[in-house]
């Protein structure tokens, strides 16, 4: 091409994050034969189909090409021979040998299907459903033609969609293989595509009347129902949810009422299209579009949220200058523009940090992972907890008892110890299944016939190829114990998928297929290892640095709990790696004992228990009186004062001489119920809190208005002279109300603000039945105080966590931190569908929590560390350090 282009294949841009509207790349010519080597092993496009940040490929078939994909392996589409004689010429290792069409007669048809035969490597079998596919299709042919199924490269049904151009090929058949099956796709498909064509017009966008109809009654019952709401909320009618204001429940409501109507009418807009619809196409294809947009141009486009809420008024009580003022209805609040461009460099700005935090991590020729230091940062790389030794079951009489009997160790513990939710996935190097199919495939297992192996045989088989696939090498107990740990996982998968029982019965493998499977997974396994020398802690950064690039969420409103508002994204991801002293929303998830979980009405005495009540919170209203005569001043009042003062208490107070002034509280009733509180508790909490000369009188808890009257005594002035410096009263009482109303609290844990109930599901392990889903009452809460919380005997202290780092490493030291910190990362990195693989985020957690504190990953954190002064002023605060290393003299040996 003229002039310096450089051209592109559009599949290798998603992991150059690539697009053609003038972005331009350098080119590095390398100088020497190390370098060139580097570039071809570890550089070229091949080798990086899978990527190593989410174990997952980051290459595939895009844009028009999927499109076409879809298309030409639909049931229907057929070839004429023209077509497919040119489509041939395109096919790189045509050998002249032309497939025999599917259909002959009138004239010879060739389906789509057989133009992938010609380019899927021989070597490939694979049974996947397509992203559409329901679970109410069974059977090998399926009504919606949703079922892929490769038997030795030849493809037999379905339309193949872009998962399945995945790393089978890079498994099974090497990096080269898979790179020419991506050229050829495009080139075949893109042929047949030029000569079928493919276009979208407004006419795929429109719905028939009926549906139209449908959408518009959807859309009016809406904004009439919002009309109710706001007149509700004039008439001050509506009722507000629990720990949120009428103003923020009334939005929560419209906003709940216009986003179901959205959905609605959008999947009434889905349900209409016909198969034929281009837009379907391109969605389901996955090519462009979701179906998100077809509702958005079919139906409505919706209320525009900007962080879980409408948006905001940002002129005078209005959105834009033009709508009334407190516009409340739905087409006054439609999308603001915000800004994007402050996130990115705050994003870049974190990436620089976490890579100057872990550039020197590498793997050694002992298999452990070190810094430039030689400090140990982990004993296996991506090693998994620790856990005690199965216990030895060798001396069982009987072989197949023991076989038995490890599977019921190995099923118990992976209930009890490591897959404790019951939904987890876990990416191990070998998918066995898929060998045990290959290998019926190729050794032509007869699936009829018996298998001609000994139970016994399989049996030691796998007992020894466990033997074989060693990690730590070494007789010592220490090394016998990482090693066991470092295949714990794998070595469960292997002991119930090659059961002598499953070999036998369920895949019938001969000697000879199930020999090869054992040949095989070892070579894989042991191909799957690290490579010494590997620099992981730039890996690392980089796979956590790249997802929040991408965050722009700030907070998120979990949908019915109330207002318990959870920082995530990029901010959050700040406050935990630079381990902030005050967070921006610390909360404590609370679980509770099996006693209190089964029913509200004890988790909400819980509740009670644990939030931190003022006597503000239940008062109504305060006042301070000028009341000479206690009996007649306050009519409302005057019955329970006069049976006060007609019962002399012990201490025959009748005698007291009163200060004139006095404080009058009223407090709120459906608080006090709510709080599960009666005026008896709060009159004994003020006279313990004030001091003696006070005396506190108040009305039954059945009362009109619950009333509480402090009074203060005064001893000095003589009988039957009234004292006259009620200036004075009147500022000491304002102080005391002041007081009472902030300081005084009538139960709680200081620092437990708000409390809420939330209903969950967890996951047991039960010996006998696996996982069951049990469902339990949990306390979220907003403020923390774990120490307080874990000590309440009501409380479940195992499972309650902090999101408040330094409060968890102070309450539970440093492994709870470091699990604690494990999981805070997950939540924010998997907050918007992102997934990095465990290692990545286990290096983060031990390069912060290694020495035994909680490093921050800031220049209070990295450069305290003592490497070399050349490499700590690479990072920050360049003069100083080298400033202080001249003066001390410091010597550098060059190891970062």
């Amino acid at each position: 091409m003229p002039y310096s282009t450089f051209r592109l294949n559009l599949s290798v841009t998603s992991p150059y994050n690539a697009d053609f509207d003038g972005d331009e790349m350098n080119m590095h010519v390398p100088q020497s034969f190390e370098t060139r080597a580097e570039v071809l092993e570890l550089m070229m496009v091949p080798k990086c189909i899978v990527s190593p940040q989410s174990n997952r490929p980051v290459m595939g078939i895009v844009q028009d090409t999927l499109l076409g994909c879809r298309k030409i392996t639909k049931r229907d589409t057929f070839i004429e021979k023209d077509v497919f004689m040119n489509i041939l010429m395109w096919w790189e290792d045509f050998d002249g040998k032309i497939p025999a069409p599917a259909i002959l007669k009138p004239r010879p048809l060739w389906t789509g299907k057989q133009v992938f035969n010609l380019i899927i490597p021989k070597q490939i079998n694979l049974i996947r459903t397509a992203a559409w596919h329901t679970d109410t299709e069974r059977g090998i042919i399926t009504p919606g033609d949703t079922l892929v199924r490769i038997e030795r490269g030849s493809c037999s049904l379905e339309l193949f969609a872009r998962k399945l151009l995945d790393f089978y090929w890079k498994e099974e058949v090497g990096p080269d293989s898979a790179r020419k099956f991506l050229g050829h796709t495009q080139w075949l498909v893109n042929y047949w595509l030029l000569q079928n064509g493919f276009s979208i017009g407004i006419g795929d966008t429109i719905a028939d009347a009926a549906t139209m109809e449908k959408i518009n009654e959807t859309i009016s019952l809406a904004k009439n129902e919002v009309k109710d709401l706001i007149t509700k909320a004039q008439n001050k009618e509506l009722e507000a949810e629990p720990g949120r204001t009428m103003m923020e429940s009334f939005e929560n409501k419209v906003n709940q009422v216009l986003n179901k109507a959205r959905d609605d009418a959008g999947s009434s807009a889905q349900k209409s299209l016909s198969e034929s619809n281009n837009l379907k196409a391109m969605v389901t294809a996955g090519s462009k579009g979701s179906f998100i947009n077809i509702s958005q141009m079919t139906a409505c486009v919706g209320q525009q949220n900007v962080e879980g809420k409408r948006i905001p008024y940002g002129f005078v009580d209005r959105t834009l200058p033009h709508f009334t003022k407190d516009d409340y209805g739905p087409e006054s609040r439609g999308e603001g523009l915000i800004d994007t461009a402050v996130k990115t460099s705050e994003t870049g700005y974190i990436q620089r940090r976490l890579v100057k935090a872990m550039e020197d991590i590498m793997v050694k020729y002992d298999g452990t992972v070190r810094n430039s230091l030689g400090d140990v940062i982990q004993f296996l790389y991506g090693e998994d907890d620790h856990i005690e030794d199965l216990k030895n079951i060798r001396e069982l009489r009987d072989v197949f008892d023991a076989e038995v009997q490890k599977l019921e160790a190995d099923r118990y513990q992976l209930g009890t110890e490591i897959a404790t939710t019951g939904d987890n996935s876990w990416p191990l190097p070998v998918n066995l299944m898929r060998l045990i199919w290959n290998a019926q495939k190729t050794f032509k297992v007869d699936t009829r016939r018996p298998s001609d192996i000994h139970p016994m045989e399989a049996v030691e088989a796998v007992d020894k190829l466990q033997e074989r696939l060693k990690v730590v090498p070494g007789e010592d107990p220490l090394s016998v114990e990482a090693q066991k740990n470092a295949t714990l996982f794998f070595g469960i998968l292997l002991r119930s998928t090659l059961a002598s029982k499953r070999v036998l019965e369920e895949y019938r493998l001969t000697r000879e297929a199930f020999d090869w499977v054992i040949g095989e997974i070892e070579s894989r396994f042991l191909q799957s290892l690290v490579a010494p020398g590997e620099m992981i802690g730039c890996v690392a950064a980089q796979s956590i640095g790249e997802p929040a690039t991408q965050m722009t969420l700030n907070t998120f409103h979990y949908a019915g709990v109330s207002a318990k508002n959870v920082t995530l994204g990029v901010p959050r991801l700040r406050e935990i790696i630079n381990v902030a002293k005050k967070i921006k929303t610390p909360s404590l998830s609370v679980f509770l004992v099996p006693e209190c979980n089964k029913t509200k009405e004890k988790a909400k005495s819980v509740q009670c228990a644990l939030e931190y009540t003022t006597l503000r919170s239940v008062t109504q209203a305060t006042e301070v009186w000028y009341d000479p005569d206690p009996m007649s001043t306050i009519e409302e009042d005057v019955d329970f004062v006069k049976s006060y003062y007609e019962m002399p208490d012990e201490e025959g107070c009748t005698g007291k001489k009163f200060l004139l002034g006095l404080l009058r509280i009223e407090l709120n009733r459906e608080m006090m119920v709510d709080k599960k509180l009666n005026m008896a508790d709060i009159a004994r909490r003020s006279t313990l809190s004030l001091m003696d000369d006070l005396t506190c009188i108040f009305n039954d808890d059945n009362a009109e208005k619950l009333i509480l009257r402090i009074r203060i005594m005064n001893d000095e002035a003589p009988k039957g002279e009234l004292n006259d410096e009620s200036a004075e009263d009147d500022v000491f009482l304002k102080k005391i109300e002041s007081n009472m109303l902030t300081e005084m609290a009538l139960r709680g844990i200081p620092d437990i603000n708000k409390v809420f109930i939330k209903h969950g599901k967890v996951s047991k392990f039960d010996e006998n039945d696996g996982f069951k889903t049990m469902e339990e009452w949990m306390l979220d809460t907003e403020g923390v105080n774990l120490l307080a919380v874990m000590c309440n005997e009501n409380v479940d202290a195992k499972r309650t966590t902090s999101n408040h780092l330094i409060e968890v490493i102070e309450v539970l030291g440093i492994e709870a931190v470091r699990r604690s910190l494990l999981d805070e990362l997950r939540v924010v990195i998997s907050f918007d569908g992102s997934y990095v693989n465990y290692r990545h985020l286990a290096i983060l957690c031990d390069t912060m929590t290694y020495r035994g504190h909680l490093m921050a990953i800031t220049r209070h954190g990295i450069n305290r560390n003592d490497t070399g002064p050349l490499m700590r002023c690479s990072f920050e605060e360049t003069v100083d350090i080298l400033l202080d290393a001249a003066v001390y003299a410091e010597t550098d040996y060059l190891r970062g």
